[in-house]
């Protein structure tokens, strides 16, 4: 059958309306169509870039394959060698994969050049050997300068070996002084925090405060701020240099002290008869440094340059007397030839005895000596039952007194030493026999003076409550001793005239 002409009338528009929408499909076209680019570049870039990697990929499946089924037909000895190398910067997976097949097919290239060991470790190659060599005499060089020694030697064994090394491991002659002036290896730091001290750092990283000071030697332990960075271990150079050299020092001598004795000198007396001079010498040392650091120092030898003269100082024997008037703040023992108490201070036949009785064998006439200087402010005879006595001011608040003499050597007034006469033993005033009463006062109060003095000069107290050194205590006993026999004498010699 034949298709049937279907007739279909077309609707007809107005003519306004007509314009209008022949405008409006404009409009829509200029929009729609610049988008539609741009999906239409988009696609197809993205299925050229899908391509590209399946093909990529497919390569290196291709070359894996090939690689691995050619070097394991090789014998060991023909399988190339692998080099790999680090980089700074991030590579994708694929620029890894490529970059180990293309190091796994490039043969190794060795070139003749001189290499590098140190204690048998290699350190790298250069081309020039003379320059190598060079660049160790002056490491030694600079040594011998920077110390001022005159030898200078490595430590370590070093060898420098011809031969042929790969590329990779040949350096520039500026990176080899680099290395050979370099440490061993990258030592372990410390960035410091806020409200660290080294103690706390040292505790930290389980070391002492020594061995962190060791580790940094120029650096302010003490003076920390946060973000400085300290070394843990102390850096170890690479070449290890030792250094001699000889050191002169000079130093002085001191001079011996020399005391000698004289009798025409008193005992508190001292001179200096030759004075000292110190000496002089010259001492010369062998200096052993590491990489500049001192670590022993030896004595060659010592040369004497001038010698010391010896001081000499001298110091008199003779005995000073007490001096009168003066305390000693100690009381001696008043009647040397009386060490009996025969009454002691306390209550006594229904009364108080406010002192001690001193008295012994053919005590009558015995002499009584001064117990300490000072001034006689009473020497009499009165009705308070002392008889004839002496009473005399220490000038410290204390005072002394002496009752019952025989016979009275001093009068009111007078300046007393120590161990002064100042009477005669007796039994005058209140007295069943011959004996010295002797009575302290202490700022006008009755004291017992049973504990300030004793017949044995060892046991020299202060009655003051002072301390008395052995030498002190012995001085005053010589001096009170010198004074009692001087006035004594005096007091013979003049009874001897008179009769």
């Amino acid at each position: 059958m034949e298709p049937k002409n279907l007739n279909v009338a077309e609707p007809r528009l107005q003519p306004g309306k007509e314009k209008k929408s022949v405008s409006m499909l404009k409009n829509t076209a200029r929009i729609a169509l610049p988008a539609l680019a741009v999906l239409l570049v988009a696609g197809s870039a993205y299925a050229a870039h899908a391509w590209t990697d399946e093909v990529h990929q497919a390569q290196v499946e291709l070359r894996q394959a090939s690689f691995f089924q050619t070097t394991a037909a090789m014998k060991a000895e023909q399988q190339p060698a692998l080099r790999f190398a680090l980089s700074d910067g991030p590579i994708s997976a694929r620029t890894d994969a490529t970059a180990l097949l293309l190091a796994a097919n490039t043969p190794v290239v060795k070139q003749p050049a001189t290499g590098l060991y140190v204690d048998g470790s290699f350190i790298g190659a250069i081309y020039d050997s003379d320059k190598l060599q060079d660049m160790l005499v002056a490491v030694l060089n600079n040594a011998k300068a920077s110390s001022g020694c005159t030898d200078a030697a490595f430590m370590n064994k070093i060898e420098i070996v011809p031969g042929e090394y790969e590329d990779t491991s040949i350096v520039t002659n500026d990176a080899m002084l680099v290395l050979i002036c370099g440490n061993r290896r990258q030592t372990e730091t410390y960035a410091v925090e806020r409200g660290d001290t080294a103690e706390m750092i040292a505790k930290k990283n389980g070391l002492t405060s020594a061995k962190l000071k060791e580790a940094n030697p120029d650096l302010n332990l003490q003076s920390l701020h946060a973000g400085d960075v300290i070394q843990l271990e102390p850096q170890q150079k690479l070449l290890t240099v030792q250094t001699k050299r000889t050191e002169a020092v000079t130093s002085g001598i001191a001079y011996e002290k020399q005391t000698v004795t004289s009798n025409s000198m008193y005992e508190d007396q001292t001179a200096v008869k030759a004075k000292g001079v110190a000496g002089q010498q010259t001492t010369t040392y062998e200096v052993t440094c590491v990489n500049g650091r001192e670590i022993s120092r030896q004595t060659l030898h010592v040369s004497r340059d001038k010698a010391p003269v010896t001081e000499v100082t001298v110091k008199g024997t003779k005995t000073r007397a007490s001096t009168a008037g003066e305390a000693t703040g100690c009381f001696m023992w008043p009647t040397p030839t009386l060490t009996d108490i025969t009454s002691g201070y306390g209550a006594r036949w229904g009364t108080f005895h406010y002192g001690l009785d001193l008295s012994g064998a053919n005590a009558m006439g015995q002499p009584i000596y001064a117990a300490d200087g000072g001034t006689v402010v009473f020497a009499g005879y009165d009705d308070s039952g002392y008889g004839n006595y002496v009473v005399i001011d220490h000038g410290n608040g204390f005072e002394s007194i002496y009752g019952h003499a025989s016979k009275l050597l001093i009068s009111q007034g007078a300046k007393v030493a120590q161990g002064q006469l100042i009477a005669l033993v007796g039994s005058t005033g209140h007295s069943t026999g011959p004996h010295c009463h002797f009575e302290v006062h202490k700022n006008g109060e009755k004291i017992n003076p049973t504990n300030l003095i004793s017949a044995d000069t060892a046991k020299v107290v202060s009655y003051l409550g002072q301390k008395v050194d052995t030498a002190k205590a012995q001085n005053m006993v010589k001096a009170a001793r010198l004074s009692s026999q001087q006035s004594l004498t005096a007091y013979q010699k003049s009874t001897t005239v008179k009769q």
